[in-house]
C-alpha cells in the first residue's frame, strides 16, 4: 500500500525537501512545525527562506503545527533533532493514530544518555507500529531542488515488503 496521507514533523530543511518530493507525487502533505508564527510566515510566503531560499512550496503541501493531522495519515514522518523526538513522539502518541500507519524516522543522532537509535525510541513509543528509518547522505537544497542525489525525486514512501 502506497500512503496518500503523510504528516512531517519538522519543517526545517530536511522535512521540507521531503514534503516538495513527496507533494510532486501527488501525496497529501501535512508539513508540521511547532511555532505557529513560522507556519503562518511558511503559509504565507510558501517559501522556507530560512533553510531552503528559492525553493517555493506547492499549494498542495499543508503547513500547521496541529499534531492532530496524524490522526489520519499512513504515514507519520519524524524529522526533528534528535534531542527532541522522544518528546515529540510522546505528544504524536496522545494523537490516536491509525493502526496501521508506518513511522518513518528521518532523524540523524543516538540519544544522549541511552545511546538508543531513533529508530529504537519510536518502537519503544509505538509498540504496535511498522518503524521505517530514512538515511543516507542527503543535502536537503539539492533534494528540494531535483538534482540528482543519493534520494530522488522517486523516492518511495511505501515500506519495504518481505
Amino acid at each position: 500500500m502506497t500512503p496518500t496521507k503523510t504528516a512531517v514533523i519538522g519543517a526545517g530543511g530536511w522535512g521540507t525537501a521531503l514534503s516538495i518530493i513527496w507533494s510532486k507525487q501527488g501525496r497529501e502533505i501535512s508539513l508540521l512545525g511547532k511555532d505557529p508564527a513560522r507556519i503562518e510566515q511558511l503559509h504565507e510566503a510558501r517559501e522556507n527562506s530560512a533553510y531552503l531560499p528559492g525553493v517555493k512550496l506547492s499549494d498542495a503541501i499543508g503547513l500547521t503545527s496541529d499534531l492532530k493531522v496524524c490522526a489520519e495519515a499512513d504515514l507519520i514522518v519524524f524529522v526533528t533533532r534528535s534531542t527532541a523526538l522522544r518528546e515529540t513522539a510522546a505528544q504524536v502518541n496522545k494523537v490516536t493514530i491509525k493502526r496501521d500507519a508506518v513511522l518513518l524516522s528521518c532523524v540523524k543522532g543516538i540519544e544522549h544518555g541511552s545511546g538508543k537509535r531513533m529508530s529504537e525510541i519510536l518502537a519503544e513509543i509505538f509498540p504496535d507500529h511498522s518503524i521505517a528509518v530514512l538515511s543516507g547522505h542527503n543535502l536537503a537544497a539539492e533534494v528540494a531542488r531535483g538534482l540528482v542525489t543519493t534520494t530522488s525525486e522517486k523516492l518511495p514512501i511505501a515500506p519495504a515488503t518481505d
